[in-house]
């Protein structure tokens, strides 16, 4: 048994994990859920020894341990991240294993294809993993978990990609494997956490709210606790006009039957949880829509940004002339970076250099320097502090104030509440609702995208 006695952790006088007392038994799985910056990945963090906690005790069958990094093995949401693109699914499954020699590989490449064949998996063991689909990936990323054979097995999203089917045979699977180890499963999925857990438990804000067996909750007792009962009400002023920008249908891939409409001067939200397809939408009309979009994607220092090169080279980056005044554009660069209030030394400092929302605020510019007319962000403020949070909200109104159509997808309810006109609900490359967002609760945003609404408008 795992066991975390009164575990408090802060940085900076800032309390992030306050008195956590919580237990990981053998023969069970414990689900903890929680909004964003709830403290999930934080605590998951001090039992892998990343994070030193400043008050509690660690004990693992009674004994007091440091933390439990020997014993854990984790299921990341970063899929990509965590397997290695340009090597074989054999050589990513077999990481941990020191056995050399041809005669062992050939026997162990026989195991590990029909281990994929267990699971159903179909891929070549010798295929490389960039050539892959998500749900393939992340089934990889479940099975070389647990073939580590550790005692601790932390799953955080593992449904996110993965198909009805595939959660079903994957539950399968974690039900006799929990007879032999301790799992943790973090999810925003409320239907999968009543399906698969024997216990769950709440954070909020850094604290335990609540912890039982799974027997004693149900939905909405855990959608109304997770959002804390308040139905946030768009109180901001509106500024959609009557004249239509987007109308972008789409029936492809992951992409079930969706229809999206928005004016000009209206902030639409489309409100999805990991997994949903926000991204494959965002994609879909930046790549679609006839006028000029400009995008600020999710993963910004992977797709928005060049981190080593300047502000003004980032800025200036879509500029198609092969002549180009340089001072021109250094002092457009300047100009604009006021609108947004960009914290910087010198246009010319590296990129890498800046806050996270300054670096957010660099991929707006670009936007705003080729005169966009729709602005599409996916979940910008992962990353950024509650004041660069306020000034990317301040700079989207602004946005919608001159006439500009402006996307807003986000898992942050809470922030579609404060910032959107309208709010479409996404659960798995579906519609299944369409709010006026004063009209909606936080609660019924969570309800809906979690699958309480099974079928698709």
């Amino acid at each position: 048994m795992f066991e975390v006695k009164d575990v408090s952790l802060s940085f900076n006088e800032v309390s992030i994990l306050e008195h956590i007392n919580i237990q990981f038994e053998q023969g069970k799985i414990h689900a903890i859920i929680g909004g964003n910056g709830a403290g999930k990945s934080s605590l998951m963090k001090v039992l892998d020894g990343q994070y030193d906690y400043q008050t509690g005790k660690l004990y693992k069958d009674g004994v007091e341990v440091k933390d439990f990094h020997q014993d854990i093995a984790f299921v990341t949401q970063e899929v990509d991240e965590a397997l290695f693109q340009d090597l074989t699914v054999y050589d990513n499954l077999t990481r941990y294993d020191m056995t050399k020699g041809f005669f062992y590989r050939k026997k162990r490449k026989k195991e590990i294809q029909a281990l994929l064949k267990h699971w159903q998996v179909e891929v070549d063991v010798d295929a490389l993993v960039s050539t892959l689909s998500l749900s393939k990936k992340q089934l990889l990323l479940i099975i070389l978990a647990i073939l580590q054979n550790k005692q601790l097995l932390i799953l955080d999203e593992p449904t996110a990609s993965l198909s009805h089917y595939e959660v079903s045979r994957f539950f399968k699977e974690l039900k006799q494997l929990k007879q032999h180890i301790s799992i943790v499963f973090i999810s925003h999925r409320i239907q999968e956490l009543l399906q698969i857990s024997d216990e769950i438990t709440v954070l909020s804000k850094g604290s335990i709210v609540s912890s039982k067996t799974t027997s004693q909750w149900d939905f909405e007792q855990l959608s109304e606790l997770i959002t804390e009962g308040i139905a946030h009400i768009h109180e901001n002023a509106s500024f959609k006009t009557n004249e239509k920008a987007i109308d972008i249908y789409v029936n492809q891939n992951h992409l079930k039957d969706i229809r999206i409409t928005a004016n000009k001067g209206e902030i639409v939200g489309i409100a999805g949880l990991v997994g949903s397809g926000k991204t494959t939408i965002a994609d879909y009309i930046f790549n679609h829509f006839k006028g000029t979009p400009a995008y600020v994607p999710e993963e910004r220092h992977k797709h928005g940004l060049v981190l080593d090169h300047d502000i003004n080279d980032n800025v200036q980056w879509i500029n198609p002339s092969l002549f180009t005044n340089k001072q021109k554009e250094v002092k457009n660069t300047k100009h604009l970076s006021t609108q947004v209030a960009l914290k910087y030394r010198d246009v010319h400092q590296q990129v890498r250099t800046l806050s996270g929302g300054n670096q957010q605020k660099v991929v707006i510019l670009r936007g705003l320097n080729k005169n966009a007319n729709l602005f599409i962000f996916d979940e910008p403020t992962i990353g950024i502090d509650i004041g660069a949070k306020r000034d990317v909200f301040k700079l989207i109104h602004g946005l919608a104030k001159s006439g500009k159509t402006v996307l807003y997808l986000s898992s942050d309810f809470t922030e579609i509440k404060q910032i959107t006109d309208k709010v479409y609900v996404l659960n798995k490359g579906q519609v299944v609702n369409v709010h006026e967002t004063n009209l909606v609760s936080e609660s019924t945003l969570l309800y809906e995208a979690s699958g309480g609404l099974s079928d698709a408008i």
